[in-house]
């Protein structure tokens, strides 16, 4: 019986790696790859040995015959990818390849240099594995949460468990000797960039994009309007966003602006009841407003026609796993559908919506379009954009890094970025991640694009390009402490992980997040007393 991959795919081609058959496409090198969203297992070719399997992070591969009702549809997407004659998705250029000919030929650094990558999201954590690979760094791992993860840990819808396993794959280096991990220290905030020069000879950028795009027209301000950036950090647990985005519902009705993968995350985030949201890890506040206000009549809107959908099929088809649900597509040429009052849960994807203007009616807002049939006004509690995010081009500025309009993200030549004078001659500044291309790509892309950018740098090295600082990275320890600035370390981060499974094994649920500061600071400070004892027990 042939496996096939589910929608929880992460794309890193782990599995492509371990197939003795060559059964699983896009594999590097090929047209689509770093495109498409899932890979595919040829069912005609698969000979059911199960290595893809077991070499998937994410657990996203399953026999074909052991995938439940709401999954079989996968079996029918791996197939659908072969009916054609060429098999290719996404782009139609060849994609990279980091284990082609080339591979064997990658420099390794022998140099013994200290290092920061700064994020610990997929980008971050694929950078410093590729470090620990290619070179004998010393590296300091800085991130301003806590908690290390990233867009892995508040940014992954909650309802797919299987994607966040990879987390556990990225734990591993946290435990690496040569790893150093510096929670709650924010760049431009507790350090600048010209600091973490001074300290150290490169420095990753990881810092993903964190600016919401804006449509840029009339009532985009109002109180009844937000962003899907807010949204995601609200309900994913980020500490610093406990106040709801969401306003009190009078309609029942949420407008999301997009059709991508988000924009689907965010419907169903919405229509899924208390009870089926209660088994993931969304943050306790978030659950706490579902249970009181009700948004389950959600509509997506989308500029373009159907064929060109952001959202992957993969990603739709999966909302018929959600009992109870009402899908409905209204495609560009279609008429504008009713919107009366509906029993259950209900998604209606509307194409050919170029929107106009966002009318603020006080208990609720008018979202004003243009479709084929002429003007509509349609009224919801809220709007949510979901547009895709940029790198702030004002934080770009202040830390005097040149940004890039056309990507949204950092200027960069194969990962290099040219400060102008931000830092130290001899100081490497280098960008991975959606910082680097721009916010596209799934969490496996983050790989490829980590690989070019530790070659940029060991090239750099090899050319005599980085010169070693005088200072150590010790240096940057003793400069936040004498700043009064807490930190957090692994041992910290792991009491963390520890207690919030713990209370989730407690609630059935995968984790229970702590979401403020405080709560994360005092449950590491915990855990690293609780280590030190353990440790002169044992001595």
């Amino acid at each position: 019986m042939p496996f096939a991959i589910t929608n929880s795919c992460c794309t890193d081609a782990a599995c492509v790696r371990v197939c003795p058959v060559g059964c699983i496409h896009p594999a590097p090198g090929e047209p689509g790859f770093g495109t498409s969203e899932i890979l595919h297992i040829d069912p005609a070719s698969c000979i059911d040995c199960g290595a893809c399997a077991d070499a998937c992070p994410v657990g996203a591969i399953f026999p074909v015959d052991r995938l439940g009702a709401h999954d079989a549809i996968y079996a029918d997407i791996n197939a659908a990818y072969y009916s054609g004659s060429s098999g290719s998705t996404g782009s139609d250029e060849a994609g990279p390849d980091p284990g082609g000919a080339a591979a064997s030929q990658r420099r390794h650094v022998a140099d013994d240099l200290d290092v920061a990558v700064v994020g610990t999201g997929p980008a971050g954590m694929y950078t410093v594995n590729e470090l620990l690979a290619r070179t004998e760094a010393r590296i300091t791992l800085i991130d301003e949460h806590l908690t290390p993860g990233g867009l892995v840990r508040s940014g992954v819808a909650p309802d797919h468990p299987h994607t966040k396993q990879i987390e556990r794959a990225f734990a591993l280096a946290l435990r690496h000797p040569r790893v150093e991990f510096l929670g709650g220290v924010q760049l431009g905030r507790d350090v600048t960039l010209a600091e973490l020069g001074e300290q150290f000879a490169a420095v990753f950028l990881a810092t993903g994009a964190d600016a919401a795009r804006r449509l840029g027209i009339d009532g985009e301000d109002a109180p009844r309007v937000t962003s899907a950036l807010d949204v995601v950090r609200w309900s994913g647990g980020v500490p610093g966003f406990d106040t709801s985005p969401l306003p009190e519902a009078n309609l029942g009705r949420a407008v999301v602006v997009g059709t991508g993968n988000v924009a689907l995350d965010l419907a169903r985030l919405l229509t899924l009841s208390p009870d089926e949201l209660g088994r993931t890890d969304v943050a306790d506040r978030t659950l706490d407003w579902l249970r009181v206000h009700r948004l389950d009549d959600v509509v997506l809107l989308g500029r373009g026609d159907a064929a060109h959908a952001a959202y992957t099929e993969a990603e739709f088809r999966a909302l018929d796993r959600i009992p109870g649900l009402t899908v409905r597509l209204v495609d560009a040429e279609e008429p504008t559908p009713s919107f009366e009052p509906h029993a259950g849960a209900r998604i209606t994807v509307v194409f050919g919506s170029r929107i106009e203007q966002f009318v603020d009616h006080g208990g609720h807002v008018g979202v004003r379009v243009e479709r084929v049939d002429g003007p509509a006004q349609l009224d919801a509690d809220v709007v949510i954009t979901s547009l895709g995010y940029d790198v702030d081009a004002e934080g770009a500025t202040t830390l005097g890094l040149p940004h890039d309009p056309a990507t949204g993200a950092y200027r960069h030549e194969g990962g290099r970025v040219v400060t102008t004078g931000a830092v130290r001659d001899g100081a490497g500044i280098y960008v991975t991640g959606w910082a680097k291309r721009g916010a596209r790509g799934g969490i496996g892309a983050n790989r490829l694009c980590a690989a070019e950018t530790v070659q940029t740098f060991v090239d750099d090295v090899a050319g005599g390009v980085i010169v070693s600082p005088k200072r150590t990275r010790d240096t940057l320890r003793d400069a936040l402490r004498l700043k009064g600035i807490s930190t957090t370390d692994a041992r910290g981060a792991r009491a963390i992980d520890r207690a919030e499974r713990s209370r989730g094994e407690a609630a059935d649920r995968p984790r229970v997040k702590f979401v403020t500061t405080d709560e994360l600071a005092r449950t590491a400070a915990r855990g690293r007393r609780l280590s030190v004892r353990g440790r002169s027990a044992r001595g």
